[in-house]
């Protein structure tokens, strides 16, 4: 009993450092996001800051502009997408990964207390003496 006890807290203590590191995995995926996002607001920037030179130039044709913007939305769009479906899809492997290795757990323990109650019980019952009432 000592023993399933221990067991009950090792296993107890391993679904916590998993969840530990679940939390951590979407801890560097929310700063993953925010690098991202920095990313493409420093490439608008810089689309803005060309797009004012060039007017303070008088070189801003504006069909040009346009083009900027509306590639630099695609692409916005697409490297939002990508890191979205990655850092989606790593966070479920991660999950699924932590609730196969308990299911596991729970099933490995249902066996081994099956089988060690079938070794422990007797190959055939004994017949009870009956006791006659005179």
């Amino acid at each position: 009993m000592a023993t399933e006890a221990s067991t009950t807290s090792v296993d107890i203590q391993r679904l916590l450092v998993g969840a530990a590191k679940l939390e951590l995995k979407a801890l560097i995926a929310g700063v993953e996001y925010w690098q991202t996002w920095i990313n493409q607001a420093a490439k608008l920037s810089g689309i803005a800051s060309d797009t004012l030179n060039a007017i303070q130039e008088d070189k801003a044709s504006l069909p040009g502009t346009l083009r900027r913007l509306t590639d630099f939305g695609k692409d916005n769009t697409q490297v939002f997408a990508a890191l979205s479906n990655r850092l989606g899809q790593a966070y479920y492997d991660e999950l699924g990964r932590l609730t196969q290795a308990t299911v596991n757990k729970i099933g490995a323990r249902k066996t081994r207390r099956a089988s060690s109650a079938t070794a422990a019980a007797p190959a055939t019952k004994r017949a009870r003496a009956r006791r006659s009432r005179k």
